[in-house]
């Protein structure tokens, strides 16, 4: 493209006139961008998806959306999503707006007291389309927004073991009474926030066989749940 413009170059190749500059001046795009202008320019382009265990990633996304796609556990009129799986290669397939519209990332990671990181360099293994209207009214954005699965059982009956959670990243204020998931040294942790006589935070669980236990002063509130899917016993 040297000596070339680079409106003019974009346009040529139907993409929007900044599409080339934007990248080329550092801005982040969206991988579905990427993949045009490689393919306007002859570009190979080639996406590596790194992880552990690659059988146990796969054993996780099944395990999720066909928990997700449980039509039986889940009503029709209030299912907020729509049944439409989509891996991360099928989704840059799609338009770039369409693609991002409403489409929640499914992020390889398990919120329980084991060891993990959440945040933007976290694996994501695949989308749900979740219906606009219902993110909408809920205040919801996709870009904030991930699905990610609850180990164990202190959280009962509220989230059973192996439940599904919508959180929302763009909510890290303090709200007794609410939950959250939350980063402690011992790793990531779901747990309604709540406060004891003198005022100070603390970790909640809703299983009565689980103690309180004192907030951490480094505890790092990654974002609040808002939604749930999980098997009925």
């Amino acid at each position: 493209m040297e000596g070339c413009s680079l409106t003019g170059t974009a346009v040529a190749m139907g993409l929007p006139r900044d599409a080339i500059r934007s990248v080329l001046m550092g801005h982040d795009s969206k991988l579905s961008r990427v993949i045009e202008i490689s393919k306007a320019l002859g570009l190979e382009f080639y996406l590596k998806q790194e992880s552990s265990d690659d059988k146990n990633t796969q054993e996780m996304l099944e395990e999720i959306l066909s928990l997700l796609r449980n039509k039986n556990k889940i009503s029709e009129a209030i299912a907020p999503y729509d049944i439409q799986e989509l891996d991360p290669e099928t989704i840059l397939e799609h338009d770039g707006a369409h693609s991002t519209k409403n489409h929640l990332p499914i992020i390889e990671v398990d919120a329980a007291a084991g060891a993990g990181a959440f945040n933007e360099q976290e694996n994501i293994i695949s989308y749900i389309a979740f219906r606009p209207d219902w993110l909408n009214k809920h205040g919801l954005k996709p870009n904030s927004c991930a699905i990610i699965r609850v180990r164990g059982d202190s959280m009962e009956p509220t989230f059973f073991n192996k439940s599904v959670v919508l959180v929302d990243r763009n909510r890290r204020r303090r709200h007794a009474g609410h939950v959250y998931v939350i980063r402690t040294e011992d790793g990531l942790v779901v747990k309604r926030l709540g406060k004891d006589s003198e005022g100070n935070w603390l970790l909640v669980s809703d299983n009565s066989e689980w103690k309180d236990a004192p907030l951490p002063p480094n505890a790092e509130i990654i974002g609040e749940v808002r939604w749930t899917a999980k098997t009925l016993k």
